[in-house]
């Protein structure tokens, strides 16, 4: 009740509806959602040989700042924040790179 009720200042608001927090928890859920659909995209882009782990393994480090930028745009200005989205995206990426190195293995053997 404190947070909801509490004000600075008469200029300053809490502008918290249910509507709001809707909004934001269908957009946090669908882009984590998409963000963890990453391993199963480069599985069958493996699969059909457009994505080499050569590839991933090549352009980690141009991944790695990618991953860095989009994070620092969607996070606050902490770095706190911004490693708690990177650091989970980055993990899928090295599965990813694992998951791409198998189904090439598979391809090769039969």
């Amino acid at each position: 009740n404190f947070f909801g009720n509490y004000t600075v200042t008469e200029t300053v608001a809490n502008n918290f509806t249910f509507t709001n927090y809707i909004g934001f928890l269908t957009m946090f859920v669908l882009a984590a959602g998409i963000i963890f659909e990453l391993p199963m995209a480069v599985y069958f882009l493996s699969k059909i040989g457009l994505l080499t782990p050569k590839f991933m393994r090549d352009y980690r480090k141009h991944s790695v700042v990618g991953i860095l930028f989009i994070s620092a745009i969607i996070t606050p200005a902490d770095i706190g924040t911004q490693l708690l989205v990177a650091l989970p995206v980055y993990v899928l990426y090295e599965m990813s790179i694992f998951i791409s190195a198998k189904v090439e293995r598979d391809f090769e053997s039969g």
